[in-house]
């Protein structure tokens, strides 16, 4: 017999500050909903990017789980408070009725949970940290009491208990016959896996400095990943550092390959497995991989700075084995660092056309409070940190300089650098022609339309017809060719 009759599980966002053309699944509210789906009768996930009918999906619901992983006034991207559409997000909460059990979780709640406890009387428990296990020990003891990674309201006063370590709970992965929204990217299905949780290293800048890695087995992401069907042609793999099990990852792919899955992954990664292990770029090239790699900086004494654990030599020779593949690649840059100069920052430009890369995404550095670089600061001249977006600039380029360099940077890398070969390359992975026709239509749904869901519909048929999969197949053919001849490009 089950212990609850309903438990409702909710992504309170009804808009999305980081995609502009689809929606991803809330994986984490999910992985959390599966890990107690033995525990009721029904689960009910309520995506309100798709479905504002909260009251209706209340009814019967005795635990109430709101996710909130977004929202930090500061340090997100330059994302401002409103971005994240926070009084709606605050509105979802406040009508959850106080004879509900309401947990909430994600980072954005524990940074706010004074706030929200202070605000809000019925919410009742705030998990720390991964939910999995611990939302699962609080429903079978039915109280908080003694269960670690939790806030806990007990009468006037807020208790913590202590921190449950990082784990991975083997075999644990979305039920996704509980979805009922199309999760699509530029129109095209796609669905996100984590694979692993933590990352081993001590970078400067980082908030989360020094956790240990854990990783589920590749048999276990094959089984989650076949579990997809045919219909998920793009997963964005969620993990801060995929490859750091670099034999995990080899292994992983020659299951998808043995069981004839073919799609395209994107996955993080630092860019030191690249260079060391050329049989890894290639058999990653031979599944069909986009990677946002970790350059950081075209400078080896930026990446001292950093502590990142590599030089130079390193990001050059893993730029150096993927040239002449189908990967895409994302380079990340951060700059405003100590000692840099306007001059270096500007080599990021031939840098990235030197090592083929198609993105680049430009970060200013940031210094979080509980980071190692908020002591190495306060004990170094010539350093400034904003207050309220917390971006660093020193004494060599000031703050609105640094503004500048970064769109004059972006600006001229675009403009100066090899599109065809892009495009090349992204033919082994994309629909192109179908990519640029939904961005269009979109773009008119959007502003002509006010993004009609019946409008949507009808363009997602409309291109779904014969004609239209014949020309976009004929000009991704054309495209692969042109990348085989005049780059010898190799899938």
């Amino acid at each position: 017999m089950h212990r609850y009759d309903k438990g409702l599980f909710i992504y309170p966002y009804r808009t999305d500050p980081w995609i502009a053309f689809g929606a991803i699944p809330p994986i984490g509210l999910e992985i959390v909903a599966a890990s107690v789906r033995d525990l009721f009768a029904r689960i009910d996930i309520v995506d309100m990017r798709f479905d504002r009918d909260l009251e209706g999906h209340l009814e019967g619901a005795q635990v109430v789980g709101i996710s909130m992983p977004w929202g930090r006034e500061r340090g997100v991207a330059g994302k401002p408070l409103e971005k994240y559409d926070i009084d709606f997000v605050h509105s979802v909460i406040g009508r959850i009725p106080p004879d509900r059990l309401l947990v909430l979780g994600g980072t954005f709640a524990c940074e706010s949970r004074e706030q929200l406890f202070a605000n809000f009387g019925n919410i009742d428990v705030l998990v720390k940290g991964q939910g999995e296990e611990t939302l699962r020990e609080l429903l079978t003891a039915g109280s908080p009491e003694g269960v670690p990674g939790l806030f806990y309201r007990d009468g006037g006063r807020i208790v913590e208990t202590p921190d449950r370590p990082i784990g991975i709970v083997p075999g644990l992965y979305p039920d996704r016959s509980l979805r009922k929204y199309p999760y699509r990217l530029f129109g095209s299905r796609i669905d996100t896996v984590y694979t692993s949780h933590g990352c081993p290293y001590r970078c400067t800048y980082c908030e989360f400095e020094g956790q240990r890695w854990h990783s589920r087995s590749a048999e276990d992401i094959f089984d989650e990943i076949r579990s997809l069907g045919e219909e998920s042609r793009y997963v964005l793999i969620n993990d801060n550092n995929f490859l750091e099990d670099p034999d995990r990852a080899i292994r992983l792919v020659d299951l998808l390959e043995e069981a004839g899955i073919r799609k395209t992954f994107w996955a993080q990664c630092r860019s030191a497995p690249l260079a060391r292990r050329p049989d890894l770029v290639a058999r990653l090239n031979s599944m069909g991989f986009v990677l946002a790699m970790g350059v950081e900086s075209a400078q080896d004494h930026v990446l001292r700075w950093l502590r990142k654990g590599y030089g130079k030599e390193t990001n050059d020779r893993a730029l150096e084995n993927m040239k002449r593949t189908s990967i895409v690649i994302q380079a990340y840059y951060i700059i405003g660092n100590h000692r840099e100069t306007a001059a270096e920052m500007l080599e990021i430009i031939d840098y990235s056309h030197k090592g083929w890369v198609d993105f680049i995404c430009l970060n200013r550095l940031r210094c979080y409070p509980q980071s190692r670089l908020a002591r190495i600061i306060a004990d170094t001249g010539g350093i400034d940190v904003d207050p309220v977006d917390l971006r660093v600039w020193t004494d060599q380029v000031s703050k609105d300089e640094l503004t500048r360099l970064c769109k004059r940077i972006t600006r001229e890398f675009y403009l100066s650098k090899t599109l065809l070969r892009t495009l090349c390359k992204m033919s082994f992975h994309f629909n192109l022609s179908g990519f640029a026709r939904f961005a269009f239509c979109s773009f008119a749904n959007i502003y002509l339309f006010k993004g009609s869901a019946r409008v949507t519909g009808f363009l997602e048929r409309l291109f779904g017809m014969a004609p239209f999969r014949i020309a976009d197949a004929a000009v991704n053919a054309l495209l692969r060719l042109a990348g085989k001849l005049v780059y010898g490009i190799r899938a």
